[in-house]
């Protein structure tokens, strides 16, 4: 009897802690604002496919985002979701406001330094989208593959502040990489420079 209710108590704990983390996951708030998708986003059709050498920086802008809410939307941070692991290095974020890039889709090398002209980051809070607006400038999500492989570009997520709130989403991208290492691909490693 006594193993009885000691079980039944610890069924009606379990449930109890179930409960309470469902309902903090469900409700979608935090210190970081709640989840709200202001640039329109979804599981990716089409994917690129690119090839890159590991141990060299590879580059992916992020442009042409649309705010399609009714208030000012500015960016507080960028953090890749997908790819991750021990085979992904040196993960950086920087962001470029004003109109005229080329968005980079796998571009290597560090771009403020083969092409400072062109590359001069700013806070990442120089991103301010008006309401149903696209964006004048991108950010660019930077890193590393160390391991040779099969990866996909697939997610970021994007924290922001509208109207005074916080808030953050996700957004979907959608390429495939195929990481070799450099020496087995002549002429793979091609760092991006300014054309002059």
């Amino acid at each position: 009897m006594i193993a009885n209710r000691a079980r039944v108590l610890a069924m009606a704990v379990t449930a109890a802690v179930i409960g309470a983390v469902v309902m903090a996951c469900s409700s979608g708030q935090g210190a970081d604002g709640e989840y709200r998708a202001v640039f329109p986003t979804g599981p990716p059709g089409l994917t690129a496919q690119i090839t890159s050498p590991t141990d060299e920086i590879l580059n992916f802008g992020i442009a042409g985002l649309y705010n399609a809410s009714n208030a000012r939307v500015t960016i507080r941070a960028v953090r890749l979701i997908s790819p991750s692991g021990a085979a992904i290095r040196d993960i950086t974020y920087r962001a470029y406001p004003g109109r005229g890039f080329v968005t980079p889709g796998g571009l290597q090398g560090d771009l403020t330094k083969t092409c400072p002209q062109h590359f001069r980051p700013q806070p990442m809070t120089s991103i301010s989208i008006a309401a149903h607006s696209y964006v004048t400038g991108e950010i660019i999500v930077s890193f590393k593959i160390v391991k040779p492989g099969h990866y996909r570009l697939g997610k970021v997520r994007i924290d922001y502040i509208s109207g005074g709130h916080r808030g953050w989403q996700l957004l979907y991208l959608s390429v495939r990489i195929t990481a070799v290492p450099a020496a087995s691909v002549p002429g793979l490693v091609q760092p991006f420079r300014c054309r002059r």
